[in-house]
């Protein structure tokens, strides 16, 4: 599977590796892991390094899994670090998530992320 998600304990968020040619099957078994993790644990902040994905499924899909994460995670924070190959797909599902009030920012380090998530 290209995407792995798992605890960081150091610094208490949850974090998604993704790598390689990401289905939209993947994304969703990631989504359901987030959601699980997230309940039982109360973690509220995702960190997603998504530096090594080689591709993502297409703009309906795609939709469909932002409109799908922002009603089931809404209040939970994702900083993704993006592919510059891939950064239009993910502009556009940043917008679908944050049109639905969540908090999702995109970024061209996987430092910078982190940083985001640690200000608040």
């Amino acid at each position: 599977m290209p995407e792995k998600v798992s605890v960081n304990e150091d610094l208490g968020i949850i974090q998604v590796d993704s790598h390689g040619e990401v289905t939209e099957e993947d994304l969703m078994g990631s989504l359901k892991e987030i959601v699980r993790i997230s309940s039982e644990r109360g973690i509220k902040k995702v960190f997603v390094d998504a530096t090594s994905e080689e591709s993502l499924p297409r703009m309906i899909p795609l939709h469909e899994f932002g409109s799908e994460l922002a009603s089931v995670l809404r209040d939970v924070q994702f900083a993704v670090a993006v592919a510059k190959h891939l950064g239009d797909d993910l502009s556009f599902l940043e917008t679908v998530t944050n049109n639905r009030g969540m908090r999702v920012a995109m970024f061209d380090s996987t430092d910078a992320a982190l940083a985001w998530l640690r200000e608040d």
